[in-house]
């Protein structure tokens, strides 16, 4: 008979210990699954700012090509009159 209850609280006290290992690895799943989250979140959040980046980087190009053009039609433009005056043209 004690052998049997000790069986019975051996029994009971794997369980026990079964359950709490299960509990303790559900919760290291579940921190796991924030931190997944969490890292795809800052992934797609980088893909978008490198995006957001590179597409204010074309703007600017562009901005600084026109002002290229126009830094180079004033210089011309300067260089003519400049010309004209010299020639006395005007």
């Amino acid at each position: 008979m004690l052998g049997e209850e000790w069986a019975v609280n051996k029994a009971k006290q794997n369980t026990t210990d079964q359950i709490e290992t299960f509990v303790e690895q559900l919760s290291q799943a579940e921190v796991l699954k924030r931190q997944l989250i969490t890292q795809e979140y800052i992934r797609r959040t980088v893909i978008n700012n490198n995006i957001q980046m590179h597409e204010t980087v074309r703007q600017i190009e562009g901005h600084l090509r026109r002002l290229m053009y126009l830094i180079s039609f004033l210089l011309i433009s300067g260089a003519i009159i400049y010309l004209l005056f010299t020639l006395r043209v005007l």
